[in-house]
């Protein structure tokens, strides 16, 4: 008992470490490159672009991914992964053309896609169900704790080395994440085995008989589909409700995503804080309703002061609602399911992130953008409606 108690601290200490480390490089590049292409181009659908070439790549990879999740080591794929994505995104040192910048980011979106899922289906092959939403938690704390920092962190990079700068670091937080993964050790208990190349037809079989008939899984996936689209219709239009609306300079983009990540911080903590006495269902719903306000703050702001009090909102719902879901999922489905099961969602409610997306670039062209914020709000609502109308209830985590 002392062991496991000792492997699941050393276990979570490595999975949190990872944590940081890896969203410390993401948003570094993310917010780098976004405004890098701001700067360039100033235009909506370049930034668009860029967005769908992190969302579409789920389209790619849906199936291979599931059976390669479900059937082999998932501690060693991830390793394998983050090998890649360092050499892949070096190339970003030859060539930063704004289609070679949407290249890479596909590419890198198909290998940050598959290890963020993958990511999901390890943790309860780690830890005891009990545990599940602790974890959860802190790994949200320490990520929400890498958006605030981040944007300083790119402004000092970006002036002192440039596009570069943000590149190498982002390129070598892959290769450190690789190596933390090889002291990581399953528990004892753990249902997953791995079923190997022979078994695959059997796995497909299995899992999607598993996930078509559990009404849990299509209530999640419904409301789940639409949360994302209010966030694909409201995310391309922040940087110009800051530059445009507002008046202020491209650069405090990243401060409003600072305060995002106190939002984060702020709903991670107060879900650590409470832990097993917090339902699942009512921390999705309380993040829906948060989020609807928050985009009609941000949408009709006309001072700085609102738009960042809706972005601590937005962190907040990014928080709750990514935590309830994403929990009572691996709660509720089998270990050796996780992986299919992960993929379908991710699957499903990436399209519709990436349709709010482009009917972002469509609709501002006809309307203005607090109506655009709008649409995003009364999407989330039915996202609500949707979700309080399941009559399937979540048990306490």
């Amino acid at each position: 008992m002392g062991n496991s108690n000792y492997r699941e601290k050393k276990d979570l200490v490595l999975i949190m470490i990872s944590t940081v480390i890896s969203s410390f490089g993401d948003y570094i590049f993310d917010i780098g490159v976004l405004i890098y292409l701001y700067k360039l181009t100033n235009s909506p659908m370049v930034i668009g672009g860029f967005l769908l070439s992190q969302l579409l790549p789920s389209v790619v990879y849906l199936f291979v991914s599931g059976l390669i999740i479900d059937s082999f080591d998932r501690k060693k794929v991830i390793i394998c992964i983050n090998i890649c994505r360092f050499f892949i995104l070096l190339l970003l040192l030859f060539n930063q053309s704004i289609y070679f910048i949407y290249l890479i980011t596909f590419i890198l979106g198909v290998l940050d896609d598959f290890a963020r899922t993958l990511n999901h289906t390890l943790i309860p092959s780690l830890f005891d169900k009990e545990y599940l939403l602790k974890v959860n938690s802190s790994l949200s704390l320490l990520d929400s704790i890498s958006i605030m920092v981040s944007p300083v962190l790119v402004t000092l990079i970006v002036g002192k080395t440039g596009f570069a700068g943000i590149v190498i670091i982002n390129a070598f937080t892959f290769l450190i994440i690789s190596f933390i993964y090889l002291f990581i050790k399953y528990r004892e208990d753990s249902t997953f085995r791995p079923t190997g190349r022979k078994n695959l037809i059997k796995t497909v079989k299995l899992g999607i008989k598993e996930i078509s008939h559990n009404t849990f899984i299509q209530k999640t996936l419904v409301s789940w589909s639409f949360f994302m689209l209010g966030i694909g219709l409201s995310s391309t239009l922040l940087i110009f409700v800051i530059t445009e609306k507002i008046g202020l300079a491209e650069e405090f983009y990243g401060y409003v995503t600072m305060a995002e990540g106190v939002g984060m911080f702020i709903g991670s903590f107060l879900v650590l804080k409470k832990n097993r006495k917090i339902q699942t269902k009512l921390l999705v719903t309380t993040g829906l309703i948060i989020s609807c306000v928050s985009y009609l703050l941000i949408g009709y702001s006309t001072i700085v002061l609102t738009i960042m009090v809706g972005s601590i909102l937005v962190g907040l719902a990014a928080s709750f609602c990514p935590l309830g879901f994403r929990t009572s999922i691996q709660t509720e489905i089998e270990e050796k399911f996780l992986g299919q099961t992960f993929i379908i969602i991710r699957f499903v409610v990436i399209m519709l992130r990436s349709l709010g997306v482009y009917l972002s670039g469509m609709l501002v062209q006809f309307m203005d953008i607090p109506y655009v914020y709008l649409l995003a709000s009364i999407v989330t609502l039915v996202s609500v409606l949707l979700y309080v109308r399941g009559k399937k209830q979540i048990d306490v985590v």
